[in-house]
């Protein structure tokens, strides 16, 4: 009678909150993982692409900078030595043809 009855209804008690218990911890669980995941894959690769961006940045940057170098490195060469044709007086035509600088840029010298 009732020494069974409270068995039965404690075991398929026990029974029924184990069965909730486990699905509530189960769902707030994985719900607190995947947050946590989240947060902590977009921080990783936040991280990896301003590193990335920075590389990518100084790269260009330095190949840049050296373009410029070289191309004023060039034009300080030709100006040099379309001065020195213009100290052995030839002619503007003649200096524009060896150097390729314009006709100001070589009454400028």
């Amino acid at each position: 009678g009732m020494a069974e009855g409270m068995e039965k209804g404690m075991a398929e008690g026990m029974e029924k909150g184990m069965a909730e218990g486990m699905e509530k911890g189960m769902a707030e669980g994985m719900e607190k993982g995947m947050a946590e995941g989240m947060e902590k894959g977009m921080a990783e690769g936040m991280e990896k692409g301003m590193a990335e961006g920075m590389e990518k940045g100084m790269a260009e940057g330095m190949e840049k900078g050296m373009e410029k170098g070289r191309e004023e490195g060039r034009t300080s060469a030709l100006l040099s030595i379309a001065q020195e044709m213009k100290k052995a007086n030839l002619s503007v035509e003649h200096i524009q043809k060896f150097t390729g600088l314009t006709e100001e840029e070589i009454k400028r010298l």
